[in-house]
C-alpha cells in the first residue's frame, strides 16, 4: 500500500450530460425541452468544460471502526455515526480529493459580473458534475486494483460537511491527500479553495 497519495492531473472524462441536465432540473419524464434549447444547453456544457481541468489525489489507508469513530494509522480519527456505519466491516478506506481548478471559478465570477446568469447556472452545474465524474474515475481505477487483490469496494461515499461528518474533518483530508500539491487551499473555516474542490471517503473490504 502506498505511503503517500497518488496524484492525477487533467483527468480525461466524458462530459456527464445526463447528470448535468438532471442537476439543472431537466427530466425527460416531466420536462419537455425543444431541440433548439437542448442544443444550446449542450453548447454551454461544452463551453464550461473548456474551463475545467480536473485534478485529483487519492490514498488507501488502513482503518479501524469502533463505535462512532473511524481510526487511521497516524492516530487521527473521524467521529461520525453515519460514516462509521457505512465503513463497518471495512479494513481499508479510500480517501479522495478532486478539483475543477481555478479557471472555471474565474469565468463564473466574470459571467456573474456581466449578468450572464444562464451561463453561470449551467457552468456551475457542469463544474459540480464533472468533478463528481472525476471521483468516479478515481474510484473505478482503485476498484479494479482491489478486485485483483480479492477485495471489493462499497458503493457509497461520504464527504466532510455532509450528514454528521463534521466539516472540520476537511483538515485531515487536506493534509493526508496533500491537496496543496493541487493548488487547493483550506481556509480557517475548513472551506476548500477554489470552489468546486471536494473530498470523500469510501470503504474497502476483504473476505466478505
Amino acid at each position: 500500500m502506498a505511503v503517500g497519495p497518488r496524484f492525477f492531473t487533467n483527468i480525461q472524462i466524458s462530459l456527464p450530460e445526463e447528470e448535468i441536465r438532471r442537476r439543472l432540473g431537466y427530466n425527460q419524464k416531466h420536462n419537455i425541452a425543444g431541440v433548439e434549447e437542448l442544443s444550446d444547453l449542450r453548447r454551454l456544457m461544452d463551453e464550461a468544460a473548456g474551463f475545467i481541468e480536473v485534478r485529483g489525489s487519492l490514498i488507501r489507508q488502513k482503518i479501524w471502526v469502533a463505535g462512532e469513530k473511524i481510526f487511521f494509522p497516524d492516530g487521527s480519527f473521524f467521529e461520525s455515526r453515519q460514516t462509521a456505519k457505512l465503513l463497518t466491516g471495512c479494513t481499508e478506506a479510500l480517501l479522495m480529493g478532486a478539483t475543477a481548478g481555478k479557471g472555471i471559478i474565474k469565468e463564473i465570477s466574470r459571467l456573474t459580473e456581466a449578468g450572464e446568469m444562464r451561463r453561470v447556472v449551467v457552468y456551475d452545474a457542469a463544474a459540480s458534475e464533472i468533478v463528481d465524474a472525476g471521483f468516479n474515475w478515481m474510484r473505478d481505477l482503485v476498484q479494479r486494483e482491489v478486485l485483483r487483490e480479492g477485495g471489493r469496494m462499497i458503493r457509497h461515499r461520504f464527504s466532510a460537511g455532509y450528514g454528521d461528518l463534521a466539516l472540520s474533518n476537511q483538515k485531515y483530508f487536506h493534509k493526508i491527500l496533500e491537496l496543496k500539491q493541487l493548488n487547493v487551499k483550506l481556509t480557517d473555516d475548513y472551506i476548500l479553495v477554489p470552489e468546486k474542490s471536494v473530498t470523500a471517503i469510501t470503504g474497502i473490504t476483504f473476505g466478505n
